[in-house]
């Protein structure tokens, strides 16, 4: 994943070299990504035709296209806690995810990995805020997957809202899962912390759930 180094964000991680626009991109295989009735599978397992959860409101829903794989990358490791922890939530959530990927912040709409800056609040499956409270490169290189989804835009790992494909799709992305053409998988715009605007959601997937304290992202096009 590319996304470069903006204001406050964190350089390029070592390991599979550096991370520059048009770079690789997605999460770790031990990442748990959200399925639409609630269960649970690592993204290595995720295959075309599961359907994912899009959303914290109910309906809300993409199903799996594609899967890609690429070897040696170089990750982040993010860092989240609750903003208002309660019981039974997860005191805190670490994303191995590649810098150009895209997360919701409840600040600045859909924001790179590396734009991201410690503070800032992520939107959990449960509808609660997460904040950032740490932003550091993994030392070792791993193996990342990217979803690519029809129906929807968006998906939770590890609980986070975040993008579908995100980055420039290089050579060196292999087909994991599902057949037919691939050339119409082209680089998402991005807004990002940098410029201080809010990046409207390209549907209703990103809405939060009902009666959640967090900021309305705008519904017009950047």
């Amino acid at each position: 994943d590319g996304g470069g180094t903006g204001d406050g964000g964190p350089g390029a991680p070592s390991g599979g070299g550096a991370l520059g626009p048009g770079g690789p991109i997605c999460f770790a295989a031990d990442t748990e990504i959200t399925l639409s009735d609630g269960t649970k599978k690592r993204i290595q397992e995720i295959v075309a035709g599961d359907v994912l959860k899009s959303a914290t409101l109910p309906g809300y829903q993409g199903t799996v296209s594609h899967v890609f794989a690429r070897e040696d990358v170089g990750v982040f490791r993010v860092a989240v806690e609750p903003l208002l922890p309660q019981v039974g939530q997860t005191e805190t959530i670490t994303l191995s995810v590649t810098s150009d990927h895209d997360l919701w912040s409840d600040e600045n709409g859909w924001t790179q990995v590396a734009n991201l800056e410690v503070g800032e609040c992520l939107h959990h499956e449960s509808g609660a805020l997460y904040r950032v409270v740490g932003l550091a490169p993994d030392e070792e290189a791993k193996t990342v997957y990217s979803i690519q989804l029809t129906g929807d835009s968006a998906y939770f790992a590890d609980g986070i809202l975040a993008r579908h494909l995100c980055g420039n799709q290089k050579a060196g992305l292999r087909v994991i899962s599902g057949k037919g053409d691939t050339s119409t998988i082209t680089t998402t715009t991005t807004t990002t912390a940098t410029d201080g605007a809010a990046a409207a959601p390209p549907d209703p997937a990103q809405r939060p759930s009902a009666g959640a304290s967090v900021s309305t992202p705008s519904t017009s096009e950047p």
